[in-house]
């Protein structure tokens, strides 16, 4: 049920069939929780790929994971698992729980914090990042575009304000200016909790690299000792 908040009826259906040719195939004689959370990942992800990994590439994925889950774990959102292993296009991911509530302004700054979690782990560990970040910066801009100019979250005489066919020039450059300066600051921020919780970070990392898959469970049990 946590896992699921916000499926529609048919979304549900769809799930418990996967699950049910799932243990069919493995002649298990019911369906386990098991074989939902793989149903779920399945339909959400993809199916699991094989891919040869380079050593340094695995490390990589690893601390970009853990740094979308430190950020997480410092915002107080739900986390619902984080793995290493590839699933169509994704080499790793780190999956929260859906929140059924109406997201404040800084709610959505925390969800730009998770989105740059990785793109920072990777400056903080290696000095650079990679072309793997682009679909975390492309999610960050969005929520930053609408907070600005969908939700009046800007600033001065932004707040309140928003954009449509009739804004001027000017203030076309004042709202793009605005979520530029949000996405910096939010990055910074995310730069400085990392460097500041820099242990648990490669505890998470390291872990991973271990067990390619950490559950809420293992994530939480980790960031206790911190």
């Amino acid at each position: 049920a946590e896992i699921t908040t916000g499926c529609s009826g048919a979304d549900l259906e769809h799930l418990v069939a996967e699950s049910a040719r799932l243990a069919a195939k493995e002649h298990a004689p019911a369906i386990t929780l098991t074989h939902i959370e793989e149903s779920f990942d399945r339909i959400a992800l993809g199916i699991k790929k094989n891919r040869d990994c380079k050593k340094e590439d695995l490390k990589r994925t690893a601390y970009h994971e853990a740094g979308h889950t430190t950020i997480a774990l410092l915002t107080n959102h739900p986390i619902y698992k984080t793995t290493i292993i590839s699933r169509s296009d994704t080499l790793g991911v780190m999956m929260t729980k859906e929140q059924d509530k109406n997201q404040n302004k800084d709610d959505l700054l925390n969800n730009i914090m998770m989105s740059q979690g990785g793109m920072c782990a990777e400056q903080l560990i290696f000095g650079n990042y990679d072309s793997g970040v682009i679909s975390d910066l492309k999610h960050a801009r969005k929520i930053a575009n609408a907070m600005v100019k969908e939700l009046g979250m800007g600033k001065g005489i932004l707040e309140g304000a928003t954009i449509d066919s009739s804004s001027s020039r000017e203030m076309v450059k004042q709202f793009d200016d605005e979520v530029l300066n949000i996405l910096r600051h939010c990055k910074n921020k995310t730069g400085n909790l990392l460097q500041q919780n820099k242990t648990l970070l490669e505890s998470i990392a390291e872990a991973l690299l271990e067990q390619e898959t950490l559950s809420e469970e293992d994530i939480y049990c980790i960031a206790s000792k911190y």
